[in-house]
Protein backbone atom coordinates (compact mmCIF):
# COMPACT_ATOMS: atom_id res chain seq x y z
CA UNK A 1 0.00 0.00 0.00
CA UNK A 2 1.49 3.64 -0.94
CA UNK A 3 0.78 6.71 0.96
CA UNK A 4 -0.23 9.25 -1.38
CA UNK A 5 -0.70 13.27 -0.28
CA UNK A 6 -2.07 15.18 -2.87
CA UNK A 7 -1.54 19.23 -1.96
CA UNK A 8 -3.21 22.40 -3.28
CA UNK A 9 -2.91 26.13 -2.68
CA UNK A 10 -7.25 26.08 -2.71
CA UNK A 11 -10.26 24.20 -2.49
CA UNK A 12 -10.51 22.04 -6.08
CA UNK A 13 -7.22 22.84 -7.18
CA UNK A 14 -6.14 18.76 -6.74
CA UNK A 15 -10.27 18.30 -8.03
CA UNK A 16 -9.10 19.87 -11.36
CA UNK A 17 -5.50 18.65 -12.22
CA UNK A 18 -5.49 14.83 -10.97
CA UNK A 19 -8.81 13.92 -8.82
CA UNK A 20 -9.05 11.18 -11.57
CA UNK A 21 -5.53 9.98 -10.87
CA UNK A 22 -6.00 9.98 -7.29
CA UNK A 23 -9.18 8.13 -7.12
CA UNK A 24 -7.96 5.40 -9.33
CA UNK A 25 -5.11 4.84 -6.60
CA UNK A 26 -7.56 4.90 -3.74
CA UNK A 27 -9.70 2.01 -5.45
CA UNK A 28 -6.71 -0.01 -5.62
CA UNK A 29 -5.80 -0.01 -2.12
CA UNK A 30 -3.89 3.01 -1.09
CA UNK A 31 -4.16 5.76 1.38
CA UNK A 32 -4.54 9.11 0.36
CA UNK A 33 -4.64 12.27 2.26
CA UNK A 34 -4.94 16.18 1.21
CA UNK A 35 -2.96 19.09 1.97
CA UNK A 36 -5.50 22.49 1.43
CA UNK A 37 -3.16 25.65 1.55
CA UNK A 38 -5.98 28.23 2.08
CA UNK A 39 -9.77 27.45 2.83
CA UNK A 40 -11.22 30.95 1.02
CA UNK A 41 -10.64 31.82 -2.62
CA UNK A 42 -11.33 35.37 -3.91
CA UNK A 43 -13.42 36.05 -0.82
CA UNK A 44 -15.53 33.11 -0.70
CA UNK A 45 -17.64 31.94 2.37
CA UNK A 46 -14.81 29.84 4.52
CA UNK A 47 -17.13 27.12 5.99
CA UNK A 48 -19.05 27.34 2.88
CA UNK A 49 -16.14 26.22 0.72
CA UNK A 50 -14.99 24.00 3.56
CA UNK A 51 -17.57 22.10 3.24
CA UNK A 52 -17.62 21.63 -0.40
CA UNK A 53 -13.88 20.68 -0.39
CA UNK A 54 -14.55 18.06 2.38
CA UNK A 55 -17.84 16.42 0.12
CA UNK A 56 -15.67 16.44 -2.47
CA UNK A 57 -12.46 14.62 -0.91
CA UNK A 58 -14.98 12.05 0.77
CA UNK A 59 -16.02 11.27 -3.17
CA UNK A 60 -13.03 10.42 -4.18
CA UNK A 61 -11.78 8.25 -1.22
CA UNK A 62 -9.58 10.52 0.59
CA UNK A 63 -9.02 9.28 4.25
CA UNK A 64 -7.94 12.91 6.06
CA UNK A 65 -7.75 16.52 5.09
CA UNK A 66 -5.42 18.91 6.41
CA UNK A 67 -6.00 22.18 6.44
CA UNK A 68 -2.93 25.00 6.07
CA UNK A 69 -4.51 26.61 8.70
CA UNK A 70 -3.11 30.32 6.90
CA UNK A 71 -5.21 33.28 6.06
CA UNK A 72 -4.36 33.57 2.25
CA UNK A 73 -2.42 36.37 2.41
CA UNK A 74 -0.23 34.52 5.17
CA UNK A 75 -0.01 31.45 2.78
CA UNK A 76 2.21 33.41 0.83
CA UNK A 77 4.22 34.33 3.92
CA UNK A 78 7.21 31.67 2.62
CA UNK A 79 8.48 30.82 6.89
CA UNK A 80 4.59 29.87 8.03
CA UNK A 81 3.64 28.37 4.67
CA UNK A 82 6.82 26.20 5.05
CA UNK A 83 6.41 25.33 8.60
CA UNK A 84 2.88 24.12 7.95
CA UNK A 85 4.29 21.93 4.82
CA UNK A 86 6.80 20.24 6.13
CA UNK A 87 5.24 18.83 9.20
CA UNK A 88 2.36 17.21 7.40
CA UNK A 89 4.95 15.64 4.63
CA UNK A 90 7.37 14.51 7.80
CA UNK A 91 4.55 13.29 9.89
CA UNK A 92 2.65 11.08 7.02
CA UNK A 93 5.69 10.20 5.00
CA UNK A 94 4.28 9.53 1.79
CA UNK A 95 5.18 7.09 -1.32
CA UNK A 96 4.32 9.82 -3.65
CA UNK A 97 3.03 13.59 -3.67
CA UNK A 98 0.85 15.18 -6.10
CA UNK A 99 1.45 19.67 -6.64
CA UNK A 100 0.44 22.53 -8.65
CA UNK A 101 3.13 23.05 -10.86
CA UNK A 102 5.17 25.85 -10.66
CA UNK A 103 4.62 27.04 -14.32
CA UNK A 104 1.79 28.93 -13.31
CA UNK A 105 0.10 32.80 -13.54
CA UNK A 106 -0.72 32.67 -10.25
CA UNK A 107 2.12 33.38 -7.60
CA UNK A 108 0.57 31.06 -4.74
CA UNK A 109 0.89 28.39 -6.76
CA UNK A 110 4.22 29.30 -7.94
CA UNK A 111 5.42 29.48 -4.28
CA UNK A 112 3.78 26.39 -2.85
CA UNK A 113 5.44 23.93 -5.71
CA UNK A 114 8.36 25.32 -4.60
CA UNK A 115 8.19 24.93 -0.85
CA UNK A 116 6.83 21.36 -0.91
CA UNK A 117 10.02 20.72 -3.43
CA UNK A 118 12.34 21.52 -0.74
CA UNK A 119 10.40 19.74 1.38
CA UNK A 120 10.27 16.06 -0.65
CA UNK A 121 13.91 14.93 -1.02
CA UNK A 122 13.11 11.80 0.72
CA UNK A 123 10.14 11.15 -1.06
CA UNK A 124 10.52 8.48 -3.87
CA UNK A 125 7.76 10.16 -6.54
CA UNK A 126 7.25 13.49 -7.31
CA UNK A 127 4.58 14.68 -9.84
CA UNK A 128 3.62 18.59 -10.97
CA UNK A 129 -0.49 18.99 -11.92
CA UNK A 130 -2.10 21.73 -14.26
CA UNK A 131 -4.56 23.81 -12.96
CA UNK A 132 -6.74 26.55 -14.57
CA UNK A 133 -3.90 29.28 -14.39
CA UNK A 134 -1.00 27.04 -15.76
CA UNK A 135 1.16 28.21 -18.34
CA UNK A 136 3.60 25.89 -20.74
CA UNK A 137 2.90 23.16 -18.98
CA UNK A 138 4.77 19.76 -20.74
CA UNK A 139 2.98 16.67 -19.99
CA UNK A 140 4.97 13.75 -19.84
CA UNK A 141 2.90 11.23 -17.33
CA UNK A 142 -0.86 10.08 -18.59
CA UNK A 143 -2.90 8.41 -17.05
CA UNK A 144 -5.85 6.65 -18.22
CA UNK A 145 -9.60 8.30 -15.97
CA UNK A 146 -12.14 7.40 -19.05
CA UNK A 147 -13.71 5.29 -16.18
CA UNK A 148 -13.66 7.94 -13.39
CA UNK A 149 -14.92 11.00 -15.19
CA UNK A 150 -18.14 11.27 -13.71
CA UNK A 151 -16.38 10.86 -10.49
CA UNK A 152 -14.05 13.78 -11.00
CA UNK A 153 -16.93 15.50 -12.75
CA UNK A 154 -19.50 15.22 -10.02
CA UNK A 155 -16.40 16.32 -7.30
CA UNK A 156 -15.88 19.57 -9.53
CA UNK A 157 -19.25 20.37 -9.42
CA UNK A 158 -19.89 20.49 -6.31
CA UNK A 159 -17.99 23.26 -5.19
CA UNK A 160 -20.61 25.94 -5.81
CA UNK A 161 -18.94 28.72 -4.00
CA UNK A 162 -16.58 29.04 -6.56
CA UNK A 163 -18.92 29.82 -9.62
CA UNK A 164 -18.11 33.33 -9.03
CA UNK A 165 -14.74 33.79 -8.00
CA UNK A 166 -13.33 35.62 -10.50
CA UNK A 167 -11.11 33.06 -12.69
CA UNK A 168 -13.98 30.57 -11.91
CA UNK A 169 -16.18 32.89 -13.13
CA UNK A 170 -14.39 32.87 -17.04
CA UNK A 171 -15.31 28.75 -17.80
CA UNK A 172 -17.62 26.31 -16.24
CA UNK A 173 -14.77 24.39 -14.32
CA UNK A 174 -16.55 20.92 -14.75
CA UNK A 175 -17.00 21.16 -18.85
CA UNK A 176 -13.52 22.25 -18.72
CA UNK A 177 -11.47 19.70 -17.16
CA UNK A 178 -13.24 17.40 -19.30
CA UNK A 179 -12.57 19.16 -22.09
CA UNK A 180 -9.18 19.24 -21.08
CA UNK A 181 -9.29 15.54 -20.18
CA UNK A 182 -10.32 14.55 -24.03
CA UNK A 183 -7.24 16.75 -25.07
CA UNK A 184 -5.24 14.51 -22.61
CA UNK A 185 -6.45 11.63 -23.83
CA UNK A 186 -5.32 12.31 -27.27
CA UNK A 187 -2.22 11.73 -26.11
CA UNK A 188 -2.00 8.07 -25.55
CA UNK A 189 -5.16 7.38 -27.46
CA UNK A 190 -8.12 7.33 -24.92
CA UNK A 191 -11.01 8.94 -24.13
CA UNK A 192 -9.91 10.95 -20.95
CA UNK A 193 -6.78 11.47 -19.07
CA UNK A 194 -5.07 13.04 -16.65
CA UNK A 195 -1.55 15.01 -17.95
CA UNK A 196 1.17 15.52 -15.44
CA UNK A 197 5.14 16.54 -15.83
CA UNK A 198 7.31 14.48 -13.09
CA UNK A 199 10.17 16.10 -10.98
CA UNK A 200 10.99 12.04 -9.92
CA UNK A 201 9.23 9.19 -10.88
CA UNK A 202 10.46 5.40 -9.69
CA UNK A 203 9.70 2.59 -11.73
CA UNK A 204 9.87 -0.80 -9.83
CA UNK A 205 10.42 -3.32 -12.42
Amino acid sequence: MMKILAIGQHPCDIEFGCGGTIFKYKLKGNHLEMLIIADQCNNTDSDSLKKEQEYSASLLGVKKIHWGELPETDSLKANKLNTRVKKIIDDLSPDLIFVNTPSDTDYSHKLLAEIVLSNSRMVRNFLYYETITTIDFKPQVIVDITSLIDDKYKAIKNFESLKDTTEHHRCNLPEYSQSLGKIRGRLMNVQYAEAFEPHRLIINL
